[in-house]
């Protein structure tokens, strides 16, 4: 097999959908999937060439249908620059102290260490024994909903919505895989080696314009990493570079470590009950796609997510394992593998103790001169908010957690009887939040003895419910000043740290130390009450 590499730069803002965000964001992938790589050729073929039909074409068909030529997935570079290697992405199993996340990291694929530890997510490459990390920069868009009528020329009252993307200006690269015949057609075919494409969302506006520069050398395609010399006979690691997409026996796509081992078997020439996986780090991808000339969606895929990786063990000694291995690298894992899915390497990952974590320096951010305008401190200000009450109700949720995994809660009719208590009442209006509080959950507020009781009686192992509710408070009474704990979830150093502290941000608002209050109460109820309602269910 042969590959041609190619280097693709932003001119523009790029925005390759992810499934994640919410409502109002839309965020976008750190890389260029094959997937657009595969569909901006495919234009400039059909542009260059204007077959009728082109699925009758024959290279169109073999190139771009059939899987002849292989698009892989285009990941960023160290610096932009051609002569450099292009990064990959950092296995699940590369994960930092939690508590010390300068310390080194260590590959707990091949080791179980005690101490809390995070995944390290993103791209880098190996370098005599250190990671290198590339962060792909990225920028936050505002969009105004223009409505069901685009022709008004003014946006939907208080409609906003948000763009993530790739930030102009990085250079990401990929290759191109297949027999040397079809590649040297593929150059011959496109004539200039450089042009300028559109990919991702809302290309025909201000998102997506991308200049790509195709290498004419076709070379033997060594593998995206290099294969190692050390490979046990009976032990190896497995890393997937890309998303990969397998199907069971009933032709769905699934991430069970069965649908692996009977692909490996099958690669292998061996049976599958001699397939071992002995440790995996793994997580799971929704893929989907919009086909542009159908004007529709593929059909969503499940894939193992890229960066996923296995420890695999072979029971019998197999023979010419190093060939097959070294085919199986070449030629990927599972389905779709024309549009850049199932990219593997092979013994990549060994056990050479901790990795040195070395970031590649950022470029120094200049601050614009004078004051900071009064509508950007006030933008910045209601994010800040934002950011804050979700992190109160992420807080919220692990406090009612403790509650939740112990038997025995309150019905849901009595934690919706404390969830409509605390609504309705206005608890910056009182000096004395705790007196407040138990005040609200007395028999004339409607909460009767049997109920106050039964709060007494339910706790998380350390503390009653009752006890946890009233001592639980977010104001300190002589000033409104937020509680420690709240405290803590306002950004005091870093960037956010130096950002609240130059738009002065409200940290004594007793308003918005009401809101927390609210926020708190409010998820911390509604999850309970979904626990005490399956607790009943199901007994």
């Amino acid at each position: 097999m042969y590959q041609l590499k190619y280097w693709l730069t932003t001119l523009e803002p790029v925005l390759i959908t992810s499934n994640v965000g919410d409502i109002n964001m839309t965020c976008t992938q750190e890389y260029i999937p094959g997937t657009s790589i595969l569909g901006v050729f495919a234009h400039k073929y059909i542009t260059k060439n204007k077959p009728n039909n082109p699925h009758t074409d024959p290279n169109f068909r073999l190139w771009f249908l059939m899987g002849g030529l292989r698009f892989l997935n285009a990941y960023i570079m160290l610096s932009g620059e051609e002569d450099k290697k292009r990064c990959l992405p950092i296995p699940l199993s590369l994960q930092e102290a939690k508590n010390n996340p300068d310390d080194n990291i260590a590959d707990i694929l091949f080791e179980d260490l005690a101490e809390p530890r995070v995944i390290k997510r993103g791209f880098g490459e190996y370098e005599n024994g250190n990671l290198i990390c590339v962060e792909v920069k990225k920028i936050l868009n505002f969009h105004h909903v223009r409505g069901n009528n685009r022709l008004k020329g003014h946006a939907a009252e208080g409609g906003i919505f948000n763009y993530e993307s790739i930030a102009p200006q990085q250079t990401f690269q990929g290759l191109i895989l297949g027999e040397k015949k079809e590649l040297e057609e593929f150059v011959h075919t496109m004539e200039s080696n450089e042009f300028i494409g559109r990919i991702g969302r809302s290309k025909s506006t201000q998102y997506g314009r991308v200049k790509i520069i195709l290498d004419i050398n076709i070379e033997t395609f060594p593998g995206e990493a290099p294969l190692s010399t050390n490979i046990d006979n009976q032990r190896f690691s497995l890393t997937l570079l890309s998303h990969t997409i397998i199907y069971n026996e009933n032709g769905l796509s699934s991430t069970e470590d069965e649908v692996l081992k009977r692909e490996l078997a099958q690669v292998l020439s061996i049976d599958k009950s001699k397939v071992v996986i002995k440790k995996s780090f793994k997580k799971s991808a929704d893929i989907e796609n919009f086909i542009s000339v159908w004007r529709l969606r593929k059909p969503s895929e499940t894939a193992f997510q890229m960066g996923s990786c296995f420890l695999v063990e072979l029971s019998d000694e197999i023979e010419n394992l190093r060939d097959k291995l070294k085919t199986l690298e070449r030629n990927g894992l599972g389905e779709r593998r024309g549009e850049g899915f199932g990219r593997v390497a092979i013994g990549w990952q060994q056990k050479f103790g901790d990795y040195a974590q070395k970031a590649v320096p950022s470029e120094d951010i200049v601050k614009p001169e004078g004051p900071m305008p009064d509508i950007l401190k006030q933008k910045l200000t209601e994010i800040m908010k934002r950011r804050i009450k979700q992190k109160i109700a992420s807080l919220a949720y692990r406090d009612q957690k403790g509650f939740a995994m112990k038997s025995g809660l309150p019905s849901p009719s009595l934690i919706s009887r404390l969830d409509l208590l605390f609504k309705n009442s206005n608890v910056k209006t009182h000096n004395d939040e705790r007196r407040f509080i138990i005040s609200l959950m007395n028999e004339r507020q409607g909460l009767r003895k049997i109920a106050r009781d039964k709060l007494k009686r339910v706790n998380n192992g350390k503390v009653s419910l009752w006890s946890f509710i009233t001592d639980n408070y977010f104001l300190v009474p002589e000033n409104g000043r937020l509680s420690k704990e709240i405290y803590l979830q306002i950004p005091a150093s870093g960037q956010e740290g130096r950002l609240l502290a130059e738009i002065n941000f409200p940290q004594n608002d007793r308003d918005f130390c009401a809101e927390l209050y609210l926020v708190y109460w409010k998820t911390f109820f509604a999850f309970m009450r979904k626990a005490a309602q399956k607790e009943a269910t199901h007994g």
